[in-house]
């Protein structure tokens, strides 16, 4: 999963913020700090949630026994204790593609930025 065009656009948020700055405009400036923090939070938090294993199964698209043998032999760190192990998202799907690629699909952050452009 690459999280490199979100993160994009929290900076670029970031750069139209200074911009609002630069020319007086402090509110508009600060209330755009706050949205790039607020989307960079959300997909940091995001990236390290701890899934229980029948959901990292399911993100993975692997089978439940195959996650429990990848946190059993250590090929996935886990982030919970034994007996109730969990595993972090970005653990999960640092590895091999999760799935058959699915059907091309926007790039939301393009189509984001594409809208404003237009404005």
């Amino acid at each position: 999963m690459n999280l490199k065009p979100l993160l994009d656009m929290a900076d670029l948020i970031r750069e139209r913020a200074h911009a609002a700055r630069e020319i007086g405009a402090s509110p508009q400036a600060k209330a755009l700090e706050w949205a790039a923090e607020l989307v960079s939070n959300q997909i940091n938090e995001w990236w390290l949630e701890e899934l229980d294993l029948d959901r990292a199964s399911e993100e993975r698209g692997i089978t439940y026994s195959a996650i429990q043998k990848q946190v059993a032999r250590g090929d996935l760190p886990n982030a919970g204790e034994r007996g109730k192990p969990l595993v972090r998202r970005c653990d999960l799907l640092n590895g091999r593609p999760r799935r058959k690629p699915e059907p091309e699909s926007p790039d939301m952050a393009d189509e984001i930025l594409r809208i404003h452009e237009t404005r």
